[in-house]
């Protein structure tokens, strides 16, 4: 396992306060045989210069482009399809984390010996720190196994927590998109949607970071739960899912002859103007997302057609 090559994909913007602690966290990984590959967007602070200076000290293990593209899914995008990165896994980093020490270890253990023909896709749950480092929580344990019904509903790890192999890497460079949809909730849908391997780690791999600039930040607490609720009556998700199911039907290839099935009834839900008939479409497939809360909402979306 020691011999196995990982390409660390960071992408960067104004990451300046906490990106030294995040680099070194990384480099200080238990699994050595590893290399970072930084997409910095355009960044306005000092965040440039850290790299670079990471990048001198380390002329074999870090290495940097600038891109500008103002969108984190697009930068990160750009480092899966750059094709003079080669390593035999791939791991997703954000610039305000810390990874504790085994992140890598822990996670190419759980999937090393799962066949390398099968697009294989690892993630954990987190723990949550505030600006100043104290931890403040974790990410809730879901238990129902990761799926294609899940995933089309609800990302259940983090891009930050994720491990990839190199079949799903290329499973992933063959798509036709935009890159607009989120980077880690397209991930989790494409490799359960072509009948890959996803592994959901109860343990936590990452100490995640709550601050108001980070763009995602903590999903499961009162005030985002309200802000994601919003945006559901907003129709923000409708939207989402219009790209998503137009990305789906674009790559129906990839897709196994179930999750086209299920891929059918989800449009059916989505473009239906009828509550009823989304209703009798929903009891075909068993959607879900894995909390209470989270089903509440879904159901109430599937029935004032929000979804």
């Amino acid at each position: 396992m020691k011999s196995k090559s990982v390409a660390v994909l960071m992408a960067t913007k104004d990451g300046e306060r906490f990106l030294k602690t995040q680099i070194v966290s990384i480099l200080n990984q238990t699994h050595k045989n590893l290399k970072i590959y930084i997409g910095d967007d355009s960044s306005q602070d000092s965040s440039e210069k850290i790299i670079n200076s990471f990048s001198i000290k380390y002329p074999n293990k870090i290495f940097f482009r600038r891109v500008s593209f103002g969108n984190y899914s697009k930068n990160f995008f750009n480092l899966v399809n750059d094709k003079s990165i080669d390593a035999d896994f791939y791991a997703f980093s954000d610039q305000d984390d810390i990874w504790l020490p085994d992140k890598i270890e822990n996670a190419l253990n759980s999937i090393i010996f799962i066949e390398e023909s099968t697009p294989i896709l690892y993630g954990s749950r987190t723990r949550l720190i505030n600006e100043k480092g104290y931890e403040v929580g974790i990410s809730p344990l879901f238990k129902i196994p990761p799926s294609f019904n899940n995933a089309l509903v609800q990302n259940i790890m983090g891009g930050n927590t994720m491990v990839f192999n190199k079949t799903t890497r290329a499973l992933i460079q063959s798509l036709e998109h935009d890159c607009l949809f989120p980077y880690d909730w397209l991930m989790y849908i494409i490799v359960s949607g072509a009948e890959g391997k996803v592994i959901y780690d109860k343990k936590p791999s990452v100490l995640y970071r709550q601050h108001k600039n980070n763009l995602i930040g903590n999903n499961h607490n009162f005030v985002s739960k309200f802000l994601r609720f919003k945006r559901l009556i907003n129709r923000e998700y409708k939207t989402l899912n219009k790209l998503l199911i137009r990305i789906l039907n674009k790559n129906i290839h990839i897709l196994g002859l179930n999750q086209r099935e299920t891929l059918k009834v989800f449009s059916t839900i989505h473009y239906s103007k009828s509550p009823i008939l989304r209703a009798n479409e929903l009891r075909k497939m068993k959607f879900f997302r894995q909390t209470i809360f989270g089903r509440f909402s879904f159901y109430f979306a599937v029935i004032f057609g929000l979804i």
